[in-house]
């Protein structure tokens, strides 16, 4: 459910992050435990200065096998093992993640996304959940080429009390794609009556660690500077906060291309 402001353009809805905080606090006292099992490094440093982040890493239904992931495994892996220390302040990073498909259990979901630190997924409406993440969270948002639309980003920066941070990649490669069931079925729907980019934005996606490991790393620097006003600081220097990953394995700032990030 989204709290809009009653006009028809979609990317004109008023405080959404603090109606899913609202309806955390409402279920709080009766939500399940996580349902995620996350693995990987959950030892901290000798010095104590070692900070583990939860990264969730979002799927969707293959039902309509659309926007899949197809490396979900390799990613699961890679980020299992990541290590990683922050040049300026020496804080050393490393990883636990997990896998969750979000369905119709709103209690579920909530508890879900509220156990990460970062998540990660396709760009859609699934990704509005993470609007449930508690204060100094990410929403890491994977795009397509010939694809953008950052209307998560619109909505948390019409929320004034909104701290979600919002980062995106792009993948810039087509052929790490692969066509989505829609295409493959010249679905009439999508793609006679929408617009032909939808096919880049549907199609199954091999997403390069390397390129979402700067993204990650980025994230951290972050963190290690303050969290949420290190973030918001970083905007208001005109400091990107999307990448591109380009065909020859670069990553690139997107920052003309979302409206100056």
């Amino acid at each position: 459910m989204l709290f809009c402001s009653g006009s028809q353009l979609e990317e004109e809805a008023l405080n959404v992050y603090q109606a899913a905080q609202f309806i955390f606090r409402h279920y709080q006292p009766s939500l399940p435990a996580s349902p995620i099992t996350y693995s990987g490094h959950t030892e901290a440093s000798g010095d104590g200065l070692t900070r583990v982040l939860r990264v969730l890493f979002i799927t969707r239904s293959p039902k309509v096998a659309v926007r899949q992931i197809l490396n979900m495994e390799e990613l699961l892996e890679r980020c299992q093992a990541w290590k990683y220390t922050d040049p300026a302040s020496s804080v050393h990073f490393a990883a636990e993640c997990g896998m969750w498909q979000p369905g119709a259990d709103l209690p579920s979901n909530i508890a879900a996304f509220r156990s990460a630190d970062v998540v990660i997924g396709r760009h859609g409406a699934a990704m509005a959940n993470a609007f449930f993440m508690p204060e100094g969270g990410a929403l890491i948002e994977l795009f397509s080429p010939g694809w953008a639309w950052p209307v998560h980003r619109d909505w948390l920066d019409q929320d004034e009390q909104s701290t979600l941070q919002w980062w995106c990649m792009s993948v810039e490669d087509p052929a790490l794609l692969s066509p989505g069931q829609y295409e493959l079925e010249a679905n009439p729907l999508m793609y006679r009556v929408q617009p032909v980019e939808k096919k880049s934005r549907d199609a199954n996606m091999h997403v390069p660690w390397a390129g979402l490991v700067h993204v990650l790393e980025q994230y951290a620097a972050v963190q290690a500077a303050g969290g949420w006003p290190a973030y918001h600081q970083r905007r208001a220097r005109g400091e990107t906060v999307s990448y591109g990953y380009s065909e020859k394995g670069e990553i690139r700032q997107e920052a003309s291309r979302w409206n100056g990030w």
